[in-house]
């Protein structure tokens, strides 16, 4: 296994996260929703403090929360919208060892699970999150990464001028 470089996995995946601001979700004539910048630094500022004082599984309960039932971009909310790319890069980077050893290049960086598909599958998510929680070191390196994301993404968030 290489040596897990986690700084570099959650600056490419808060990059990610990051392209949803000022994403259009819906013009249907009478309202326009557009992701604001604001809409994902709130969500990842919360969803940061869950984590530190509750842990993962909190934290993706707590995303969950705000991730409305929809699958349908053009029916969320913005932070429904928001909620779920985090949910689904957060999924992504459950198994962090199987990412490490085939480290994909940022163009070729993408989720596995969509964000629409994340509200279909909350009950496997969750079952994937608790038995994460059951590997005292697994657990750790999770937790440790999914901070560094979501302290970046906040970042990314305060630096957009849109």
């Amino acid at each position: 296994m290489k040596s897990p470089n986690l700084d570099y996995i959650a600056s490419m995946t808060a990059q990610k996260i990051s392209e949803i601001v000022g994403k259009v979700l819906n013009e249907d004539g009478k309202s326009t929703k557009i992701v604001k910048k604001d809409d994902l630094e709130n969500i990842a500022t919360k969803t940061l403090g869950v984590l530190q004082s509750q842990g993962i599984y909190a934290a993706m309960l707590f995303l969950m929360s705000r991730s409305g039932k929809e699958d349908s971009e053009d029916k969320m909310s913005p932070e429904e919208r928001c909620a779920t790319e985090i949910i689904s890069w957060l999924y992504t980077l459950l198994n962090p060892e199987k990412f490490i050893e085939n480290l994909p290049r940022y163009e070729n960086f993408w989720p596995e699970k969509k964000f629409g598909e994340v509200n279909v599958s909350k009950t496997e998510i969750l079952r994937v999150v608790s038995e994460i929680t059951s590997d005292l070191k697994k657990l750790l390196l999770v937790r440790e990464l999914w901070e560094q994301i979501l302290i970046y993404v906040r970042f990314h968030a305060k630096a957009y001028t849109i």
